[in-house]
């Protein structure tokens, strides 16, 4: 998905204190062909959790907990990836450091 010719820009937001463990990519979609394209490579990665999450607008605007997109971002499909590994070893650090 990452490398995928319809990728337009990337970006990960960051937290104070708080690792990001999620990167999310912005594509261009110019029809049915790119869309086809890009559900046949999201099939292939192999995971517990993949989600195909539609929204009624015409760009997205909040992107999750604190990262939202400026009005005529022109983005229509977003793909996000994240690592709870990482969330899990920032946890066990913070703790080992609390004693």
């Amino acid at each position: 998905m990452v490398n995928a010719p319809a990728r337009t820009t990337g970006w990960n937001s960051w937290f104070t204190e708080w690792p990001n463990d999620v990167n999310q990519y912005g594509f261009a979609i110019t029809g049915m062909d790119d869309v086809n394209r890009l559900v046949e490579t999201l099939e292939k990665i192999k995971s517990l959790l993949r989600q195909v999450r539609l929204a009624p607008l015409n760009e997205p605007q909040g992107l999750g907990w604190v990262t939202s997109l400026p009005e005529g971002n022109g983005v229509v499909t977003i793909f996000s990836i994240g690592d709870q590994a990482r969330i899990d070893e920032w946890i066990s650090t913070f703790k080992s450091r609390l004693g």
